[in-house]
């Protein structure tokens, strides 16, 4: 410390040279901001950790991994195991039938169908609806919709924006073994369905398949 006036160096409350008295000088430390961490920065598009929301999600891999989807459709799947199928028919068939004609029913129609085919003898009937609801409920309603008319589900085909689903359409009482093609995508502000369903092999289904997808948009409507 030095005096303002004579500039001597100063021990005390007074220069010595002069008598002048000299100001106590702060000795109180600085304060030291608070260190804060920067906030985390979420990518665009992306949901932060914990808060997946599957229904506005068209990613069928995601949609499918969460537990409540999930116990969804095996509700759906269980509330159709009750319904005699075309399969379980045939067997009935077949215990009465085989030992007058010898040959299973079930085999006839395996041998039957791949035959017609080839010959050109097709079904097949397609419909197109959009929904307000977004594309993650309304692929969880399709997948409850086969799960519960016994559909079993043979590829999926993951776009960014679309995901198409192939399942097989269960032989009934009427018709053969059949397969349905289902793409879910979004489209604005909305969900578009678009399905197709087609048997192989015979040319009247009987209003199967308008039946298979009028309950496949039905399903998709209640969930939606």
């Amino acid at each position: 410390m030095y005096c303002t006036e004579c500039g001597a160096s100063v021990a005390g409350k007074f220069c010595g040279e002069c008598g002048t008295r000299v100001a106590a000088r702060s000795a109180q430390r600085p304060i030291e901001p608070t260190p804060v961490d920067p906030a985390p920065i979420e990518p665009a598009g992306v949901e932060p950790a914990g808060r997946f929301d599957w229904a506005q999600s068209i990613d069928y891999a995601a949609v499918t991994a969460v537990a409540e989807v999930r116990q969804r459709i095996d509700r759906a799947a269980q509330e159709g195991q009750g319904r005699l199928s075309g399969d379980k028919f045939m067997q009935i068939m077949d215990a009465v039938t085989q030992p007058m004609i010898g040959v299973p029913s079930s085999v006839v129609v395996k041998i039957a169908q791949p035959i017609n085919a080839k010959l050109g003898l097709k079904m097949g009937r397609h419909r197109d609806e959009q929904f307000a609801a977004p594309p993650g409920r309304v692929l969880v309603g399709v997948l409850c919709a086969l799960a519960s008319t016994g559909c079993r589900l043979g590829d999926v085909q993951q776009a960014p924006e679309s995901c198409t689903l192939q399942a097989e359409i269960p032989c009934d009482l009427l018709t053969m073994t059949g397969r349905m093609t289902i793409l879910i995508a979004r489209h604005g502000a909305a969900t578009l369905v678009r399905a197709q369903a087609d048997i192989d092999g015979q040319l009247y289904d009987w209003g199967n398949s308008r039946r298979r997808l009028d309950r496949l948009f039905t399903a998709v409507r209640q969930a939606a």
